[in-house]
């Protein structure tokens, strides 16, 4: 059977991880795709960081590691070996402080910077940061969209193979740093000046861009930066595009 590897260098206090209750509810989404990465970096760099709990009760409840926790039961049902892991003990009197605990933990207060040489830096290697991590604003992969009549719509500009200019990590960039309605506007006039798209591609493709966004990245992210003005604006669009689709 194989063990995963657990790092416990500061001799923590562990515990079996079926005996940890989630406490975040509804507040994060694991995409396949993201639970593939996670489960391939426990795999092949074993548990390295312990859970955050808080303990009430004789009950430990998980402040940080939720993702971690789903992964390692879906390891465990695959046949691999879950020796008892190292948390650390968070302190709060009530759930509702812990719960706040929670959202400190999650909060992003620095944004990344997509121009970071910090890979550079540390000879990252470019298979790594593309493949095994889950940091949306280094995705520097180009988008490519479906849209219906597309080429109709612009008889006179090839649109081959239905990419986009624009790169999912730049577009979370514009959004975190200039709010949604600035970014609207700079990929229209991109797309005006530089590849000579005529309004309405200039709208279709916008609105779609933004509708990739909503569906790859937390939104808290977006939301925290956002007017309620612009807020309302970006919900709008995206329930919008999601009653078309049905």
């Amino acid at each position: 059977m194989n063990k995963i590897l657990i790092h416990n260098k500061s001799n923590l206090k562990t515990i079996d991880y079926k005996k940890l209750l989630p406490m975040q509810g509804d507040f994060k989404k694991l995409s396949e795709k993201s639970k593939g990465k996670l489960k391939s970096a426990i795999i092949k760099y074993g548990f390295a960081f312990p859970f955050f709990v808080w303990i009430d009760n004789d009950k430990f409840y998980i402040n940080d590691g939720h993702q971690r926790h789903i992964v390692l039961a879906e390891l465990e049902k695959e046949g691999y070996e879950i020796s008892e892991v190292p948390y650390i003990e968070i302190e709060a009197k009530t759930i509702k402080e812990a719960a706040k605990l929670l959202l400190l933990l999650n909060s992003r207060f620095g944004n990344i910077n997509v121009d970071t040489s910090f890979m550079e830096n540390f000879k990252i290697d470019e298979d790594f940061y593309k493949q095994e991590i889950q940091i949306p604003e280094l995705d520097f992969e180009m988008e490519f969209i479906e849209i219906d009549g597309l080429e109709k719509s612009n008889p006179d500009h090839e649109y081959s193979g239905h990419s986009t200019p624009f790169r999912l990590g730049d577009m979370i960039a514009y959004i975190i740093d200039d709010g949604i309605t600035s970014t609207i506007l700079k990929i229209n006039k991109i797309l005006e000046e530089k590849y000579h798209y005529n309004q309405k591609i200039c709208n279709i493709i916008g609105t779609r861009l933004l509708h990739l966004i909503l569906e790859d990245i937390n939104l808290e992210v977006l939301f925290s930066n956002l007017s309620e003005e612009e807020s309302d604006n970006l919900y709008l669009r995206n329930s919008e595009i999601s009653s078309n689709k049905t």
